[in-house]
Parts: structure tokens; C-alpha cells; sequence
């Protein structure tokens, strides 16, 4: 990719992440199912590029990360809703009786990490 093609694509997915975090869970929770379903309708094609990118073979790919990726789909479907909602915790103890708390999930869209691994071999 180009730098500008870098620039574009990010700026289109902070616009997307912007819209995405306005999204009721009951929309995130059909995104994600249709996400599941394709992933298994598609499972030879994804493990054939998971194995050629990550040099592993077909079998590894299959258990190592398409069965990993769609249960953990699986259980944000179960689970997202209830685990992201907003948490209130009181205080504790006589110091904190009187203070209190709210927890709440943010989503802070796509994070990318750039990483350059230097090997020197003899």
C-alpha cells in the first residue's frame, strides 16, 4: 500500500468506527452471526490464506484459528450484551461507603501496530 492509500483507509475506518460505536447491540449481535456464517460457509478458502500468510498448515490453520475466531464470535454473540453493559460498583469500607463508581466499555475503533523485528544472523 501506498502511504496515501494507508491515510484513506484509515480515515475511512475511524468514520466507519464512529458510526459502529452508535450501534445497538441487537445490530452488532446480527453483524456478527452474519460474520459467523460466512467465516463457515468460506472455511476452506480462509484456512487456505491463513496458511499461506502465517506458513501454517491447513489442519493448524483450521484449529489453531478459524475454530478460535468463530468461538470467540460465538460467545460475544452469548455474551457481548450483558459483559459491555455499563457497571455501577459502590464503595467499600467506611472510607468509600459513600463514593461510587460506573464501568462502561468504550470502543475505541481499529488500532494497528507496525512492528519491525530486526534478526541479525551470522
Amino acid at each position: 500500500m501506498t502511504l496515501a492509500e494507508v491515510v484513506e483507509t484509515v480515515t475511512r475506518s475511524r468514520q466507519a468506527q464512529r458510526e459502529y460505536a452508535m450501534t445497538p447491540f441487537t445490530k452488532r449481535r446480527a453483524i456478527l452471526t452474519k460474520l459467523l456464517h460466512w467465516i463457515m460457509e468460506n472455511q476452506e478458502v480462509v484456512c487456505r490464506f491463513t496458511a499461506r500468510d502465517s506458513g501454517k498448515t491447513i489442519v493448524d490453520a483450521s484449529f489453531g484459528e478459524l475454530l478460535t475466531t468463530c468461538e470467540k464470535i460465538c460467545w460475544s454473540i452469548a455474551n457481548g450484551e450483558k459483559v459491555l453493559a455499563p457497571e455501577y460498583r459502590g464503595g467499600r469500607g467506611l472510607v468509600a461507603a459513600h463514593k461510587s463508581a460506573r464501568v462502561e466499555y468504550v470502543p475505541v475503533g481499529a488500532m494497528a501496530v507496525h512492528c519491525v523485528l530486526e534478526l541479525s544472523v551470522p
